[in-house]
């Protein structure tokens, strides 16, 4: 039987391999790799190159050699192996991924944190929280560092680590963190824009984990209106506000408001409702309760 050494997690480099050649194999690999492997029509490039790029990046590992090539290339087979499915191959390759990196271009290199966060993709789907919002937490810190807190991106990256760190359960550093984006949202991107709703609700679930159902009322309400001027009454966006919204003023007992807003989401999805359609399910299931 043919073992896949991506798939292999003993596997050793080729020990007959020429080290002398191993800059020239690696950098013409790097070359030959599909750069977008998540792309359908680079599935059969990616099949194809996997074994060997692998093979070869593991050979310049353990020679010291060719390491910025071999890193992009372990990089590169984990976004293919996540692309396909395969999160534990791709686990696997994008550690080794972030390690080459930071070996060949230092612990602050931005390409360092664009494979942690591409390996939270892989970790994502054996919900490992704490890794995740390790990953997040460094990556973060990499662009910042490189661009500066105000930064479009960082302020992203910002956001995308208070809901990593909340699912995490490490609820202070989560409220200090998605606070801080949503102040950063409403100066760099204006108070008024879509992804400052967008932290608003991811700050109002951590807010109602917290017990602090006020904090999250406002939040709600204010992606509720923003989305609502952005995008009109009839968008994904708004169903998610009036969902999350009508359930919280369920949940304190303002029972007429909350089904006003349940039964415009309800009415949202069911015109673009799927059989079986689990936002239905829950907003019928949030009404019934309701009476």
């Amino acid at each position: 039987m043919t073992v896949d050494p991506a798939n292999d997690p003993d596997h050793d480099p080729d020990p007959n391999l020429d080290p002398d050649s191993l800059p020239a194999r690696v950098a013409e690999l790097a070359r030959a790799f599909p750069p977008e492997p998540e792309k359908p029509d680079a599935r059969a490039g990616c099949e194809r190159l996997l074994p060997d790029a692998v093979s070869i990046a593991d050979a310049c590992l353990a020679a010291d050699t060719g390491l910025d090539n071999a890193a992009h290339l372990l990089s590169l087979a984990g976004r293919f192996e996540l692309a396909r499915g395969r999160s534990a191959e791709a686990g696997r390759l994008l550690e080794r991924a972030a390690e080459a990196r930071e070996r060949a271009h230092g612990a602050g290199d931005e390409r360092v944190a664009m494979d942690l966060t591409w390996l939270n993709g892989a970790l994502m789907a054996r919900d490992d929280r704490a890794g995740m919002a390790a990953n997040a937490r460094r990556a973060a810190g990499i662009f910042e560092a490189a661009r500066g807190p105000r930064d479009r991106m960082v302020i992203t990256h910002v956001n995308n680590l208070g809901v990593l760190l909340h699912r995490a359960g490490e609820l202070d550093e989560a409220r200090a963190t998605l606070e801080r984006a949503h102040r950063l949202t409403a100066e760099e991107f204006g108070p008024r824009h879509p992804f400052h709703a967008t932290v608003s609700v991811n700050l109002a679930d951590l807010l109602l984990d917290a017990d602090d159902v006020e904090g999250a009322r406002r939040r709600l309400e204010e992606a509720l209106e923003i989305d609502q001027a952005a995008y009109g009454r009839d968008h994904p966006s708004v169903a998610r506000d009036l969902f999350r919204l009508g359930r919280l003023l369920a949940w304190i007992g303002e029972t007429v408001a909350a089904r006003g807003l349940l039964g415009r989401a309800l009415a949202f999805h069911e015109a673009r409702a799927v059989p079986d359609d689990p936002h239905v399910r829950a907003l019928r299931d949030a009404l019934a309760r309701l009476g």
